[in-house]
């Protein structure tokens, strides 16, 4: 088995400690933010987990860890070679930690060194000659991205995830900045200061912008299977497969889904088991498909499975009525 110990640490002054209502959904959020990511990009390759240590006040221990396959127990984690080089190539590319210096004197652009030097929206976002992608600023300058932070910066959970576990830190006015690093090995280290906030936020909470596909070698189509939490929008009360739409929680986007492929789900609504309303939530497997033909570029949904309903339930109100049972007779 083999083990990256990733440092998530708030620097601040924290007298009076870290409300855990506010450190909690920041784990969870990074967490789903490295296992997404992987998803993203090695889809055929095997998961891994992620355990989450707090050590002291806004120190956390992020221990990615990857066990050895077995068959009989369809354990199923990543990385072979020694010294877990491709958990720290992962932890690179979304910008956790720092990205190597090359001949140029430079590093890799990760996902998030693009959204710093962006600042914003992209003015434009183009194909080159080579499998690369170039995002243009709104000054005119253009820098080009592989294909994989491209599939990253598009993908609408991994918006909800940077701003979850990075940026929400930043709701505690005691936070300076935020470092990450991998444990004994402070050259990897990377610091997130407030000044990212509202350029980031922009990002998080805006709409992904529709551009071409960067798969090689004449691939049109990319394909992203994940699990979220959703509220109900716009449904179809026959349980028809088509014309619905979910809100996504703590995010201003709407998941406009052009099939449901869940039949027991279906069947459930034009009995009129489920009745939905906009506070119930949902916990749904979604299939992404991102299209492209020529330079026309389009995204589609289809809901797979729905793994949990809950339906919302109110929360109960003591009367301030008198109890008639508990009157005298008279």
């Amino acid at each position: 088995m083999e083990k990256v110990d990733l440092i998530y640490k708030l620097n601040g002054n924290f007298e009076d400690g870290i409300n855990v209502f506010e450190s909690a959904p920041v784990w969870l959020s990074i967490g789903s933010l490295i296992y997404e990511s992987r998803k993203i990009l090695c889809p055929d390759r095997p998961p891994f987990s992620v355990n989450v240590r707090p050590c002291r006040e806004g120190y956390f221990d992020i221990q990615i860890v990857l066990h050895q396959a077995s068959n009989f127990l369809k354990i199923l984690d990543i990385i072979r070679p020694p010294g877990g080089n491709e958990i720290k190539e992962l932890l690179q590319s979304i910008g956790l930690i720092t990205t190597p210096i090359t001949a140029t004197g430079i590093g890799d652009i990760s996902l998030l060194k693009l959204l710093r030097w962006l600042r914003g929206k992209p003015k434009g976002i183009e194909k080159t000659n080579t499998l690369e992608v170039k995002y243009i600023d709104n000054n005119g300058v253009g820098i080009s991205v592989n294909p994989k932070i491209h599939a990253l910066y598009q993908n609408i959970s991994i918006q909800q995830n940077i701003y979850n576990g990075i940026i929400k830190s930043f709701n505690n006015k005691h936070v300076k900045n935020v470092e990450c690093f991998i444990k004994d090995d402070p050259d990897t280290r990377e610091t997130f200061e407030r000044d990212i906030v509202a350029t980031w936020r922009q990002y998080a909470n805006g709409k992904v912008p529709s551009v071409p596909d960067a798969s090689p070698e004449g691939v049109t189509e990319n394909v992203v299977t994940r699990r979220l939490w959703v509220h109900p929008k716009r449904i179809n009360c026959e349980g028809e497969p088509n014309s619905w739409s979910f809100r996504i929680p703590r995010s201003d986007e709407t998941l406009k889904v052009i099939q449901i492929k869940d039949e027991q789900f279906l069947q459930n609504i034009k009995d009129g088991r489920f009745r939905l309303a906009k506070t119930d939530q949902l916990y749904i497997e979604v299939q992404e498909k991102q299209k492209t033909e020529g330079n026309k570029a389009s995204g589609t949904y289809e809901i797979t499975k729905v793994i949990e309903y809950i339906k919302y339930q109110p929360p109960h109100q003591k009367s301030f009525l008198p109890d008639k049972t508990g009157l005298e007779k008279g």
